[in-house]
C-alpha cells in the first residue's frame, strides 16, 4: 500500500475517532452539526467543497435541511480549530448563503412517499445547484432517515480513504437538531 495513502487513512481515522468526544464535550450547544460537517469537509479529511445534511421524518411528513457547508463561504486561510470557538463558528455558518439555502429547504417526506434515495438526492442536488454530487442515506433513531449530499473539491484525488466517509457522516445522527 502507498505510504502516503496509508498516512492519510490513519489521519482520517484519528479525526473520526475524536469526534464522539468532541460532540459530547459540547453537549447542549446548538451548532454541533455545523462543527462535525466542517470537520468532515476539511481538505485534510474528505476534501469536500459543499455538503448538506437533511433529516427525513416520515411520521411528521417532513424532509428538512439541517445544515450546509460551503468551503467558499469561509476564510481561505482556514478557520483554525473551530471546536475552540463553537459560537463564533456557528455565527459565521449562520451567515453562509449555502447554509441558509439548505436550512430553508423543506418538503414532504420522500420516505413516506416511497421515493427512491437517488431520486431524492437528485432533487435536493438540483435545488442546491450541486452539479456533480454524491450522497449517503442511512437509518436513524425514531424511524428518521439521514441524507448527506456532497460535491467534491476539484482537487480531490479519489483515493481509497473515501470508504470511511459513511462512518463520518453517520456521526451527524448523534448531533442534536435545533
Amino acid at each position: 500500500m502507498n505510504p502516503e495513502l496509508l498516512g492519510r487513512q490513519i489521519y482520517i481515522l484519528e479525526r473520526l475517532s475524536s469526534l464522539p468526544r468532541k460532540i459530547l464535550s459540547l453537549h447542549g450547544n446548538e451548532n454541533i452539526s455545523e462543527l462535525v460537517l466542517h470537520e468532515l469537509c476539511r481538505q485534510e479529511c474528505f476534501n469536500i467543497d459543499r455538503a448538506a445534511y437533511f433529516i427525513d421524518n416520515p411520521d411528521f411528513d417532513c424532509l428538512k435541511g439541517v445544515v450546509g457547508h460551503c468551503r467558499a463561504d469561509f476564510s481561505p486561510e482556514g478557520d483554525g480549530d473551530v471546536w475552540q470557538d463553537p459560537q463564533g463558528f456557528g455565527a459565521r455558518t449562520k451567515e453562509s448563503a449555502f447554509n441558509k439555502k439548505v436550512r430553508g429547504f423543506t418538503q414532504e417526506s420522500a420516505f413516506k412517499r416511497k421515493k427512491g434515495e437517488k431520486e431524492t438526492a437528485d432533487l435536493i442536488a438540483h435545488e442546491l445547484d450541486l452539479s456533480c454530487h454524491g450522497f449517503y442515506s442511512w437509518q436513524m433513531k425514531h424511524d428518521n432517515h439521514g441524507i448527506f449530499i456532497y460535491e467534491r473539491a476539484p482537487d480531490h484525488d479519489g483515493a481509497d480513504y473515501d470508504k470511511f466517509l459513511p462512518e463520518g457522516v453517520m456521526l451527524l445522527g448523534f448531533c442534536p437538531v435545533f
